[in-house]
């Protein structure tokens, strides 16, 4: 005697942990505390990839290197004894100015940093900064009050 039984929706409707109610509840503790300490995880990550930059051989070799930064008519010309580098004033995205620096952010991810420490005259710089933003229709933006989190 042979019966065919068919399979009816019902019989397969039934969420995918339905019978391994465990591995469900161990799933979604394990993306809780996942979720909770990966932030704090990256943080040190992080910490720790760039300290060790840092400390390398060859960023040592960037530190005390004085360099020459003119502003050419069409681009902003970086110059020491081991580069020289030049940016196109249309890759400016916009100017930031904070409580101890100057930023240029580029377009292509990269932003120049100029401490207010190093720079002889301040509101000079501040002047033709703002000036150059508006030629080149970029916002310039200041934050002074801006810390570091």
């Amino acid at each position: 005697m042979t019966i065919h039984v068919y399979a009816t929706y019902a019989d397969t409707c039934h969420p995918v942990f339905y019978y391994e109610r465990q591995l469900a509840i161990l799933i979604i503790v394990v993306s809780v505390i996942a979720f909770l300490f990966f932030p704090k995880y990256l943080g040190i990550y992080y910490k720790r990839y760039f300290t060790k930059y840092v400390k390398s051989p060859e960023f040592q070799n960037r530190i005390g290197i004085l360099h020459t930064i003119s502003f050419e008519d069409n681009y902003l010309q970086i110059k020491s004894t081991q580069m020289e580098s030049k940016y196109q004033y249309d890759q400016f995205e916009y100017i930031t100015e904070t409580a101890f620096a100057f930023f240029i952010k580029l377009k292509m991810a990269d932003q120049l940093f100029f401490p207010k420490q190093q720079i002889e005259d301040t509101a000079e710089f501040k002047a033709f900064l703002t000036a150059l933003s508006q030629r080149l229709h970029i916002a310039y933006q200041e934050e002074l009050d801006w810390k570091w989190k």
